[in-house]
């Protein structure tokens, strides 16, 4: 079997370290159960426990040393205590136990990845492979075969949400869900050609050839799943890191391996084109509808995101409390949720300081990377992404849109010493 499937040896791992580096899988099994079998729990369940766990058993270990973002992290985590503190609203009590099986359990896994070198965004990102081709395949599928079962319960989870969802390409997770995954692996794609890492002086190497077919091929699968699921944020992230990827081949391997790149995304430009003859009138019109509001206007989207009043709501210092207007608020509180747009939201719950806080880590976090550019290079490119996904979605405190990934991130940056040369380890060859 090919090592792009990347199973993990399950004897150098504990049960619940072995489970949450399979993230990946549990997400895509947890779709899967969910769009045939009608159980949506679990996922949501799973991870948060495992999260849990991790952290109770590394509780004990020290931090080698500590780091800005560890004091950034316990304001963050206090601040959103005393929100809940100064406020009183309908249902407090059910919305904060769901907001620590939730939003805050995704906290930390910080520190489990400060004190465990064993989890890191590396090892889950390479074990996403074969869950991430299901993925994209089913979603293909479903996308053009539309079976009447299918469309009747996308439809259903449109009416609740946004009546152009289902126009998207969504596979057996949420559009946005999938959009982001796609982004994580195609930005992690460009930087194992960056660095050079798959070896073209291998190429007549008949196991390093498929393997490297494997990966051009799942590209190709990511690239077509993007085309059809047209996030926009994804793919001003994909571009952006891309870019820095160009540059880091420029600066320090010489574009030795890159070319490559450039091949593969003349092959996702011409699929993607092909695909349109074969789109639904509707499906057609959609897509063209939001490729014409990205080109024209694309400053009034971002605008439109961030515009202070669209909720009509007042902001002040402490915020309204977190995890108020999560999107399982809806069930308890009517209307509450704030489903398309992490800053607006913060800024909501936290208030100004804990949109201040927020500021604080994207800053520290970003310099930190652009001082250390040629070591974090790929944790720059993936908090920029996160960053831009928070002006329309809420990748910090909804578990779909990936929240593990930005503090695994964090992490990952806070534990970085020039000594350790690399934060994420590119060079593990088992995986290639």
């Amino acid at each position: 079997m090919y090592r792009i499937v990347a199973f993990l040896n399950r004897k150098d791992y504990s049960l619940s370290e072995y489970l949450f580096l399979n993230y990946y899988w549990i997400l895509t099994f947890g779709g899967i159960i969910a769009i045939f079998a009608n159980v949506g729990w679990f996922s949501g369940l799973l991870i948060p426990l495992l999260i849990y766990v991790l952290w109770f058993k590394s509780a004990r270990k020290p931090v080698l040393s500590y780091s800005v973002l560890d004091i950034l992290w316990l304001f963050s985590f206090i601040w959103s205590i005393l929100t809940w503190l100064f406020n009183s609203y309908p249902n407090q009590g059910i919305l904060i136990s769901y907001c620590f099986s939730e939003q805050l359990s995704y906290m930390f896994i910080y520190w489990v990845v400060r004190k465990n070198q064993k989890i890191n965004v590396d090892t889950i990102i390479r074990t996403s492979y074969v869950p991430f081709i299901i993925t994209c395949v089913l979603g293909i599928y479903l996308y053009y075969a539309e079976p009447a079962w299918y469309v009747a319960k996308t439809a259903d989870y449109s009416t609740d949400f946004e009546e152009w969802e289902f126009k998207r390409l969504r596979s057996i997770l949420d559009g946005y869900t999938i959009a982001y995954y796609i982004a994580i692996v195609i930005i992690f794609e460009f930087f194992l050609y960056a660095k050079n890492v798959i070896d073209s002086k291998s190429y007549f190497n008949i196991k390093v050839l498929s393997n490297r077919n494997l990966h051009f091929i799942m590209l190709l699968i990511a690239s077509f799943s993007l085309f059809l699921g047209i996030q926009r944020s994804a793919i001003v992230s994909i571009a952006l890191g891309f870019c820095i990827a160009v540059y880091y081949s420029f600066k320090y391997t010489k574009l030795a391996n890159l070319s490559k790149m450039y091949v593969l995304i003349a092959f996702s430009i011409v699929t993607c084109i092909f695909s349109i003859a074969h789109m639904s009138d509707a499906q057609k019109l959609f897509y063209l509808n939001k490729v014409d509001s990205f080109t024209q206007s694309g400053s009034d989207l971002a605008k439109e995101r961030l515009v202070l009043n669209k909720h009509k709501r007042t902001y002040e210092f402490m915020g309204d409390g977190v995890g108020r207007h999560n999107m399982y608020a809806d069930k308890f509180n009517p209307r509450t949720s704030m489903r398309d747009g992490e800053y607006m939201k913060i800024l909501t719950e936290q208030g100004y300081g804990g949109a201040f806080i927020l500021a604080l880590i994207a800053f520290y976090s970003l310099a930190k990377c652009l001082k250390n550019f040629r070591y974090l290079s790929f944790e720059l490119s993936i908090m920029l992404m996160l960053l831009i996904s928070m002006i329309g979605a809420n990748p910090i405190s909804t578990f779909d849109k990936h929240p593990i990934i930005y503090w695994m991130v964090l992490a990952q940056i806070a534990n970085f010493k020039k000594n350790n040369k690399y934060a994420t380890n590119f060079n593990n060859n088992r995986y290639l």
